[in-house]
């Protein structure tokens, strides 16, 4: 397996187990003094790439935790302009009441005010007294 690792250059992907057991393998044999430099090269590899792995696994999670952070804040900033909205609408509807209101008041004053030139009214003539002569003292 190590042959075929260092001959197709990583393009295979180790898994954890492997890239573990390889280490194993190495310290074992640096301990005994006996190592395969192709083996303990293949090892620092493998542990090196997988710190890489770590580091960028590390990396997402913190932009994943901003995100969250910034999703959360935008979510609470969503909801008040929502309310906020819900505030104008109402308030828009009691000023649309309002303003029917007056609109009727209006046409009602309008209704009630009648042109001076439509009230013309008739003198009564004057009664005439029976019996009396305008002439007369």
């Amino acid at each position: 397996m190590i042959q075929r690792c260092l001959k197709n250059r990583m393009r295979e992907r180790p898994t954890i187990q492997q890239v573990m057991g390889l280490l194993e393998e190495a310290r074992a044999e640096v301990e005994d003094g006996e190592y395969d430099v192709n083996k303990l090269s293949l090892a620092q590899l493998l542990q090196s790439r997988n710190l890489n792995i770590q580091q960028q696994g590390i990396q997402i999670d913190q932009q994943i935790r901003q995100k969250d952070g910034e999703n959360h804040a935008l979510r609470e900033q969503n909801e008040a302009t929502k309310e906020q909205n819900e505030a104008l609408k109402e308030q828009n509807d009691v000023q649309k009441a309002q303003i029917a209101s007056l609109e009727e008041q209006v046409q009602a004053l309008r209704a009630e005010k009648t042109p001076i030139t439509s009230q013309k009214t008739t003198p009564t003539p004057k009664q005439v007294v029976s019996g009396a002569s305008p002439f007369s003292s």
